[in-house]
C-alpha cells in the first residue's frame, strides 16, 4: 500500500501548476479579488504547492476544468485533506460524493480564527470576496471577524 504523505496542520494543499496559472496569474487579469489572498498566502508559506496527475477516469469530473479536476486528486493523494472550491456545481458533486470541502471565504476565517492572519487583512480579504459569498455567509463571517 503506497503511504500517503500528511501535510502539516497549518498548510493548504494545492497543484503547483493550476495555482500559479488559473488562480494567481489569470485571475489578476481578471481582477479576482482572491488572486491577492493566494498570492499572499503562497507567500507566507500557508499554501503548500505540490504536484499531481489529474485521474481522466471520474465522469462527474469530466465537465470540470484543470483546477477542480486537480483539486479533486489531490484530495485522494493525502490524508485529512479538504478541498477550498467557490464553485458551486462543483460543490453540489462534491457534497453527492460526500466529500468535505470549504469556501474560500470559510478557509478565511479558518486562518483568522487560527492566529495566522490578523482581522483587518481578514476583512479586507472577506470585502474583496464579497461579491462572490451569499449575503448572510458574508455577514456571519465579517461579524465573527470582528
Amino acid at each position: 500500500e503506497e503511504v500517503k504523505e500528511e501535510p502539516k496542520e497549518e498548510e493548504v494543499v494545492a497543484e503547483e501548476e493550476v495555482v500559479e496559472e488559473e488562480v494567481v496569474v489569470e485571475g489578476k487579469k481578471s481582477f479576482h479579488s482572491d488572486a491577492d489572498l493566494v498570492e499572499a498566502l503562497i507567500k507566507e508559506k500557508h499554501l503548500l504547492i505540490k504536484n499531481t496527475s489529474t485521474e481522466k477516469n471520474l465522469d462527474s469530473m469530466q465537465r470540470f476544468g484543470k483546477g477542480e479536476s486537480s483539486l479533486y486528486d489531490l484530495r485522494n493523494t493525502l490524508q485529512n485533506s479538504i478541498i477550498v472550491s467557490d464553485d458551486k456545481t462543483f460543490g453540489k458533486i462534491l457534497n453527492e460524493k460526500n466529500i468535505e470541502w470549504i469556501t474560500s471565504a470559510d478557509c478565511l476565517y479558518l486562518l483568522y480564527y487560527a492566529a495566522r492572519i490578523n482581522n483587518r487583512f481578514a476583512l479586507e480579504k472577506l470585502e474583496k470576496l464579497k461579491m462572490y459569498i451569499p449575503k448572510h455567509k458574508y455577514e456571519k463571517i465579517k461579524n465573527a471577524i470582528r
